[in-house]
C-alpha cells in the first residue's frame, strides 16, 4: 500500500514539473526582437502584443490544469497514506504517464499552431524584417 502512495506522489510531482515548465514558457518564450516591437506603440493596436498574448494564454491554459492536477494527486496520496486507500494497481500508474505524454504532445501541436499564427501576424506588421 505504501508503494501506491509513493507512486501518487511521484505522479503528482511529474504533473507539477510539466505544468510549471509550461507556465514558465509563457513568460520566457518571447524573442528579443519581438519584445522590442511589443514595447512600442502602434496605431490601431499592436499585433505583436496580441500574438504574444495568444501564446501566453495557450501556455497558461495547458500549464495551470497540470499544476492543479499534480497538487490534487499529491494531496490524495498524502490523505490516503496510512488509511489503507487502494487507489493504484500495479500497472495503473503507467496510464497517468501516458496521459501526461499525450497531453504534452497536444500542447506542442497547439502551441505550434498558435506560433504560426503569431509569426504570420508579425510578418504582416514587419514585412521587411525577413
Amino acid at each position: 500500500m505504501m508503494a501506491s502512495m509513493g507512486k501518487l506522489t511521484v505522479i503528482g510531482l511529474a504533473f507539477d514539473v510539466v505544468g510549471v515548465i509550461l507556465l514558465a514558457l509563457s513568460f520566457l518564450g518571447a524573442k528579443t526582437r519581438q519584445m522590442v516591437t511589443m514595447a512600442g506603440a502602434a496605431w490601431g493596436g499592436n499585433k505583436v502584443v496580441f500574438g504574444s498574448l495568444m501564446l501566453q494564454r495557450t501556455d497558461a491554459r495547458f500549464g495551470l490544469p497540470l499544476l492543479v492536477a499534480g497538487f490534487a494527486i499529491q494531496a490524495i496520496g498524502s490523505y490516503c497514506q496510512g488509511r489503507g486507500c487502494a487507489l493504484l494497481s500495479a500497472d495503473s500508474a503507467k496510464w497517468f504517464y501516458i496521459f501526461l505524454v499525450l497531453y504534452a504532445l497536444f500542447y506542442v501541436y497547439r502551441r505550434y499552431y498558435v506560433s504560426l499564427l503569431f509569426d504570420r501576424l508579425y510578418r504582416e506588421l514587419h514585412p521587411d524584417d525577413e
